[in-house]
């Protein structure tokens, strides 16, 4: 359990935490729990900072001065504390979760899929995302994460993230040799321009017209080094 909030109510003493609710790997959360005078507990709804409340799922009875009143939120002075605690929380257990497939603890564990239209390899969860961050995977909207072939044949469809880093790594080594390139060439185009004052293309590429009213179905585009440091676009249409 996590740090209790108490806060003194007409009807008694309310307190609220948070619990783990790790239904969703990728997308864990922080329960927000309530108790009304340390009788059973029950998951609330949602907090509302605007409102400064915390909203129930279903209305509850509490007696207030003999009477029974309906209640379905309570009023709390610092709403906005808690949803930062409870996003914070979300994001450690989303962590907790990564480091146990980064560790070894979990593996990643890839299944053949038969699809209507496209039948591969896929996986889910963590695993499916950290394949798609080492360049191994890649979503398809609408039928999921579909996993390289060559890895699957490499080093199966049961394995840690440190083998699949492993088989990357050749990969990322290069995009990262590529990048480092790109860098030091763009440099060497923003000094020139610097050094005679004026712009200098870095790169360029087609493009669909961006204009209706145009009888033209491509443009080129152009982006230039300016002497200032800036970058400046230049769009031409092409008939």
């Amino acid at each position: 359990m996590n740090k209790e909030f108490i806060y003194e109510k007409p009807f008694g003493i309310l307190k609220v935490w948070f619990e783990k609710n790790n239904g969703s790997e990728i997308a864990p959360s922080a329960n927000i729990m309530i108790s009304i005078n340390d009788e059973k507990k029950f998951k609330a709804h949602r907090f509302d900072a605007t409102e400064g409340t915390i909203h129930l799922y279903n209305t509850i009875k509490l007696t207030i001065n003999g009477k029974n009143a309906d209640c379905a939120g309570f009023k709390i002075d610092n709403a906005k504390e808690l949803i930062e605690i409870q996003n914070n929380l979300a994001a450690e257990y989303l962590q907790e979760n990564r480091n146990r497939y980064i560790n070894g603890e979990s593996p990643i564990v890839v299944q053949f899929h038969d699809g209507e239209y496209l039948s591969a390899y896929t996986a889910y969860g963590i695993g499916a995302k950290l394949l798609e961050e080492l360049g191994l995977a890649s979503y398809i909207s609408g039928w999921g994460t579909r996993v390289d072939n060559e890895l699957i044949d490499t080093i199966g469809k049961l394995f840690t993230y440190t083998q699949a880093l492993e088989y990357a790594k050749p990969a990322l080594e290069e995009k990262e040799r590529q990048q480092k390139e790109k860098e030091e060439k763009n440099k060497e185009v923003f000094n020139k321009a610097h050094e005679t004052g004026e712009r200098q293309l870095l790169y360029k590429y087609s493009d669909d017209c961006n204009d209706p009213t145009e009888d033209c179905s491509l443009d080129m585009v152009y982006i230039y080094a300016m002497p200032d440091g800036k970058i400046e676009t230049v769009r031409q249409h092409t008939w």
